[in-house]
C-alpha cells in the first residue's frame, strides 16, 4: 500500500468520524429540544426557565449563600423566569427552605419557590469516589451528572454556581443551552502547578509525590493536561462571574472572559452586639475541607500554649458545615490531632451550627482566624466574608502569612503580614497580642 492510498483512508476515515459526530450532535439536538418543550408545560410564552447546577444546596456554606441571595434577586427583579435547582439533597423542599431562611435569611413564598430537580448519581462528585487522579475523576463524574440533571429538565439557561466547567459543552453544545458560571475558585490554577514545581506538600500534593522527581514530572504533565481540557470547557461558557480579582483573573487568563461580581456580605444583623465581655477564644469559620488547613490553627494553638505560660487560657473554636462523609472524617481527624497535641480541652469542633450559633460565638470571642491554601486573599469570599463579619464584630482577624502578589488585605491598624516566620509560629505569635 503506497502513501497516497494511506492518505486517502485516512481522509475517508477523519470524515467518517466528522459525519457521525455532526450526526450524532443533530440528534442530540433535536432530543434536547424535544425534552425542553416537555420540561416548559404550560409555561406562559416569554417565560425563560434557569436551572442552577448546584450538588449540595443544602449545605450551608458561602457558596449557598451565593446561590440563594442570586435566587433572590432575580425573583424580586420581577424578571418572568422558572428557576430549576438541580440538587443531590435528600432532605424535603420545606426543610430546605427553613434552613436557608435559618441560615441566610432568605425567604420565598408559595408562589416563588424556586423547584428542585433530585440528582441520583452526586456520589460520581465526591473525592472518595476518585482516591487518585481527583481532578478528573470528580469532572468526568460531572459530566455524567450534569447530563443526567439536563435530561431531567432541559433549561433555556443552565447556570453552574459550583466549578464544574466540565458539564458546559454539554449543556450548550448538545442541550443547546445559553450557559453561565458564577466561579469561586478555579479547579486549576498557576498556584497549584507552583506548589507541584516547588514540591512543596499541601493537601493536593502529597509527600510520596512532592519528594519524587519523576512522579513530580508526571503530575506536571497530569496538571498541565488537565489546564488544557479546563480551558477548552470554559470556552463553552456564554458568561462568566468571579468573585474576585484573583479568580477572575486567572480565569480570565484561561477563558479569555470574566466579569468580577463581589459575593453578598450581610453584616447588618452583626452590629447590635455589645463589644464588652468577650472571652479569650479564637473563632475560625469555614467549611471542613482540606484546602482550609484547620490543622495549622490547631498546631499554632499547641505552640501558644507550650511557649507562652500567660496563654494557656485561650482556647480555639473550629465551626464549619459538613457535607457528607469525608467532610465529618476531616473534622474527626481535626479532634484527633487536637487530642494528640494534648489540647483537646481547649478545641471544639462544632459542625453544621444554627446561624444564630454562629453569631453569638462571634459576639463573645476576641479574635478571629482563617487559613487556606494558595488563596490567601481577603478580597476572596472564603476570608472576605469572614474578615468582614470578624471586624464587625471587633474581632482581630489573622490570615495565614504570605499571600499573592494580588492580596488585598484589609488594612485596619490592627491586622498585619507576618511573612518572614513559619505560619504556626507567625499565628502563635500573633495570638499573643
Amino acid at each position: 500500500m503506497d502513501v497516497w492510498s494511506i492518505a486517502y483512508a485516512l481522509a475517508w476515515g477523519v470524515a467518517g468520524i466528522s459525519i457521525l459526530a455532526v450526526g450524532l450532535l443533530v440528534i442530540a439536538r433535536v432530543i434536547f429540544a424535544i425534552k425542553r418543550r416537555s420540561s416548559r408545560g404550560q409555561l406562559p410564552q416569554g417565560v425563560k426557565t434557569l436551572g442552577f447546577f448546584h450538588p449540595y444546596a443544602n449545605s450551608g456554606g458561602g457558596g449557598e449563600r451565593v446561590l440563594w441571595i442570586a435566587i433572590q434577586a432575580l425573583i424580586q427583579s420581577k424578571q418572568k423566569v422558572k428557576i430549576i435547582i438541580y440538587t443531590g439533597d435528600t432532605d424535603s423542599a420545606d426543610a430546605i427552605f427553613r434552613k436557608t431562611h435559618d441560615r441566610f435569611g432568605v425567604a420565598f413564598d408559595d408562589a416563588t419557590r424556586p423547584t428542585f430537580v433530585r440528582l441520583k448519581r452526586r456520589t460520581m462528585i465526591e473525592a472518595a469516589r476518585w482516591p487518585r487522579f481527583t481532578m478528573i475523576g470528580q469532572s468526568i463524574g460531572s459530566m455524567v451528572l450534569g447530563f443526567e440533571a439536563l435530561m431531567a429538565y432541559t433549561p433555556d439557561v443552565f447556570i453552574d454556581t459550583t466549578g464544574f466547567a466540565f458539564t458546559y459543552p454539554a449543556a450548550w453544545l448538545l442541550a443547546g443551552c445559553r450557559v453561565a458560571a458564577y466561579v469561586h475558585y478555579p479547579t486549576i490554577s498557576t498556584d497549584m502547578l507552583q506548589s507541584v514545581v516547588s514540591k512543596r506538600p499541601t493537601y493536593n500534593n502529597d509527600q510520596s509525590i512532592s519528594s519524587s522527581g519523576w512522579r513530580t514530572r508526571v503530575k506536571l504533565a497530569y496538571y498541565h493536561l488537565f489546564a488544557l481540557l479546563y480551558r477548552l470547557v470554559g470556552r463553552c461558557c456564554h458568561i462568566v462571574m468571579a468573585n474576585s480579582s484573583w479568580t477572575a483573573g486567572h480565569i480570565s487568563s484561561l477563558w479569555g472572559k470574566a466579569n468580577r461580581v463581589y459575593p453578598p456580605c450581610d453584616v447588618t444583623s452583626f452590629v447590635k452586639f455589645p463589644l464588652g465581655g468577650r472571652v479569650r477564644t479564637v473563632v475560625s469559620v469555614s467549611q471542613y475541607r482540606p484546602e482550609k488547613d484547620q490543622q495549622l490553627q490547631i498546631r499554632a494553638l499547641h505552640k501558644l500554649h507550650a511557649e507562652h505560660s500567660d496563654c494557656k487560657d485561650v482556647s480555639l473554636v473550629l465551626i464549619g458545615s459538613c457535607r457528607h462523609a469525608d467532610d465529618h472524617v476531616i473534622a474527626d481527624n481535626l479532634e484527633k490531632l487536637a487530642a494528640e497535641l494534648g489540647i483537646a480541652d481547649s478545641v471544639s469542633v462544632l459542625r453544621n451550627l444554627p446561624y444564630s450559633e454562629l453569631k453569638a460565638w462571634l459576639g463573645r470571642a476576641k479574635a478571629g482566624i482563617h487559613t487556606m491554601y494558595a488563596l490567601i486573599c481577603t478580597a476572596a469570599p472564603h476570608l472576605w466574608r469572614c474578615t468582614a463579619s470578624k471586624f464587625v464584630f471587633a474581632l482581630l482577624d489573622y490570615d495565614r502569612p504570605g499571600g499573592t502578589s494580588t492580596s488585598a488585605s484589609v488594612s485596619w491598624k490592627c491586622k498585619q503580614r507576618v511573612r518572614l516566620l513559619s505560619p504556626t509560629t507567625a499565628l502563635a505569635q500573633r495570638w499573643t497580642l
